[in-house]
């Protein structure tokens, strides 16, 4: 039996520290990423639960959704603030000698 194409072929499982959330769909993979990225400025901004989410693309030779990539948002944008907090630091030890 032959499966069927999905309208949209790309999506991403956002998780929290408790529970996964419902799945987002997106018609191309730029699409999936702006709506990660989307997800990275609200964690930024403080307003997202959200700490990781699975990215899957639909692959059309099995017929199923295949694992494309995982993305630990939360502990992706800790480690960037810790680096333009060190950057910060230095610049300030800099302009004190």
């Amino acid at each position: 039996m032959v499966t069927k194409r999905p309208t949209y072929t790309w999506k991403y499982v956002p998780f929290t520290a408790a529970a996964p959330l419902p799945e987002k769909k997106f018609r191309s993979k730029s699409t999936c990423y702006a709506g990660i990225n989307g997800e990275r400025e609200l964690i930024r901004e403080g307003s997202s639960r959200i700490i990781r989410v699975t990215v899957y693309e639909w692959q059309k030779d099995t017929g199923r959704w295949m694992t494309y990539e995982r993305l630990d948002l939360k502990a992706d944008i800790d480690a960037e603030k810790a680096h333009q907090e060190k950057l910060a630091n230095e610049a300030a030890k800099g302009g004190e000698k």
